[in-house]
């Protein structure tokens, strides 16, 4: 195969020819992402991080740390091997501050290609930052806000307006520059500070949301979350309002390294960098002045692959490609989702765009667990579609979806659901989704597994007073009972007064509830 030296092999006629690799050569560390293909949400087949530290000093010697070289080019060669392995036939290999600034970066890059076979990028500043806003947007559709990329070696700033980036700034901040963090902190505030003052568009991005990206502040968020009793330990979305915010990089920043060592949540190779990252998140918050914090577990290289996407694709919502290919690996078939959710959409109103956007998500979430233990389903349900690797959705959003999921197969809040329930869902939106379960169930007992068994029937709100099952032909004594009483429920939870269930064009076979 010919390879282009732009850092990218290329695609198959397709464009989708298999599995997709990023190499990401950072200051700190060196990781190999293979996901499974091109797509909207792809499963990651491989993910390993290996830390270097070619940055390590750069800020003095303007050099890569002769130390981390060999290892380094070592680590490329295994990545390459494993990436081959996998079927990565597209490969994007990019390299940032480190070796972009480093007297030496080219000629490593150079070795590297000899030893490897390897194009490597050597993107700058502002392609980092937009590359990064990219895949935070991916993940999050409509984004608008300030993204921040804190690396290594660099902090990339980069604003974002309906998932479109716009106005960006790279500044010479991060935790390899200046090791001695507790020795320095009141001159790093001071060189914190002067950094900023090259990203001035800052102060009219006030009051928007700030979306953060890298090792060092997801390390910040899994402090947060131990030292809350957080009861949804899933970084990405998690929201910090700004005061909690401010008041988590102060504390943390004041921390030193005898009292990190002794905290449990954060992973050994991010306790000497996390003060670092702490007071850098506090200047920046002082600057920005954010409505909130969100944490993202998307950046630069999921912003490579979303990149390589065709339009049409990139337009497709996350959280529905997640939920249809799981409904395909594990439910009824990718279709049941979509006529479920025809089938249903009469009887709930919904209050805003984002309600149809959840709807659908839960209909194919719907027959997730019908493979499993009668006395098992409910539960699994609950827990597969709240630790899913859903993007695209907030953890109350998560956590509504995982309800009625459960609902489907029990009524009600169970002891192993509460404690997520009652911390990130509001008892509304906790009664809507055990309505939206039952209803679910109200399908499942009608169709049995058989999508077009639901065609002749619907669910019906005829207006705000009454809800109404349409059947095509009256039920034996024993379903037409369980259904009345499954609407009922339903009605229940709406707060609609009254419910029947009907055949269509027979009145006189209606039948009240």
């Amino acid at each position: 195969m010919n390879e282009p030296k732009n850092g990218r092999r290329r695609l198959s006629a397709s464009g989708f020819g298999g599995a997709y690799g990023v190499i990401d050569i950072g200051s700190n560390s060196i990781r190999l992402v293979v996901f499974e293909a091109l797509s909207r949400t792809p499963a990651t087949l491989f993910n390993e991080r290996v830390q270097c530290g070619l940055g390590s000093g750069i800020e003095a010697s303007h050099r890569l740390d002769p130390d981390a070289i060999e290892p380094s080019l070592g680590c490329l060669e295994r990545f390459a091997r494993t990436a081959n392995d996998l079927g990565a036939h597209s490969l994007d290999v990019v390299a940032t501050a480190a070796i972009r600034e480093a007297e030496d970066g080219a000629e490593f890059v150079r070795e590297a290609k000899r030893r490897t076979g390897l194009d490597i990028r050597i993107i700058s500043g502002l392609e980092e930052a937009r590359l990064s806003a990219l895949g935070a947007a991916s993940a999050a559709p409509g984004l608008t806000g300030v993204v921040g990329d804190l690396g290594g070696a660099s902090l990339e700033l980069i604003e974002v307006v309906d998932g479109v980036p716009a106005r960006s700034s790279t500044l010479a901040i991060g935790p390899l520059r200046f090791k001695d963090v507790e020795a320095k902190a009141e001159r790093l505030a001071a060189v914190i500070d002067r950094e900023f003052a090259g990203a001035a568009w800052l102060a009219s991005a006030k009051g928007r949301p700030l979306h953060l990206v890298g090792g060092t502040w997801r390390a910040l968020a899994r402090l947060h979350m131990a030292h809350t009793d957080y009861p949804l330990p899933i970084i990405h979305g998690h929201r910090l309002l700004r005061p909690e915010a401010e008041a988590l990089a102060k504390l943390v920043a004041g921390l030193s390294p005898k009292t990190m060592r002794k905290v449990a949540s954060v992973p050994k190779r991010r306790q000497e960098a996390l003060p670092f990252g702490a007071l850098v998140l506090g200047r920046l918050l002082a600057r920005a002045m954010p409505s909130e914090v969100v944490f993202s577990a998307y950046g630069l290289r999921e912003g490579l692959l979303f990149e390589r996407l065709s339009a049409a694709e990139r337009a497709v919502d996350p959280l529905l490609a997640g939920t249809a290919d799981l409904s395909a690996r594990l439910g009824r078939g990718s279709g049941y989702g979509g006529m479920l959710d025809q089938w249903l959409v009469g009887a709930f109103q919904d209050r805003a765009a984002r309600d149809a956007i959840l709807r659908r998500a839960a209909c194919d979430l719907a027959e997730l667990c019908w493979r499993d233990h009668p006395d098992f389903r409910a539960e699994h349900a609950f827990h597969q579609v709240l630790r899913a690797p859903f993007v695209g959705l907030n953890h109350a959003e998560r956590t509504f979806l995982a309800v009625a999921a459960a609902s489907r197969y029990r009524a009600g809040t169970a002891r192993w659901a509460s404690p997520v329930v009652e911390a990130l869902l509001a008892p509304a939106d906790e009664r809507r989704a055990h309505a939206l379960g039952l209803a679910m169930r109200l399908a499942g007992l009608i169709a049995n597994g058989r999508p077009e068994l639901l065609a002749p029937t619907r669910l019906t709100r005829t207006d705000s007073s009454e809800l109404v099952l349409v059947l095509s032909e009256v039920p034996e004594a024993a379903m037409l009972k369980r259904l009345e009483r499954v609407i009922e429920e339903i009605a229940e939870l709406l707060d609609i007064k009254s419910r029947a269930v009907r055949v269509a064009g027979r009145p006189d076979a209606a039948r009240s509830a």
